[in-house]
């Protein structure tokens, strides 16, 4: 799995999840102040891409995380530590 790939699941997961209706994501776009996510959202996003990326983000990993580039980067990371060959 490549980045991209990454990225556009990422991306359907954060359409799904924000309320504001925005369509168009970007690696730019800031979980808070563009898409609206609060607290719970981000535990509920968290969750669900550690589910459906079957990885584990450790919880200093998840504090950091501003934007979507961000998200991609921590999951690219785990699904790398897992499956080397998988790119």
């Amino acid at each position: 799995m490549n980045e991209t790939e990454i990225f556009e699941r990422v991306a359907q997961r954060l359409r799904d999840l924000n309320d504001r209706g925005v369509t168009e994501i970007s690696s730019t776009t800031d979980l808070r102040d563009d898409l609206g996510l609060n607290s719970l959202d981000a535990v509920d996003l968290v969750l669900e891409i550690e589910d459906e990326f079957e990885i584990e983000l450790p919880d200093e990993e998840i504090t950091a995380l501003a934007s979507v580039a961000d998200v991609v980067r921590a999951v690219s990371t785990r699904v790398l530590e897992s499956d080397p060959d998988d790119t």
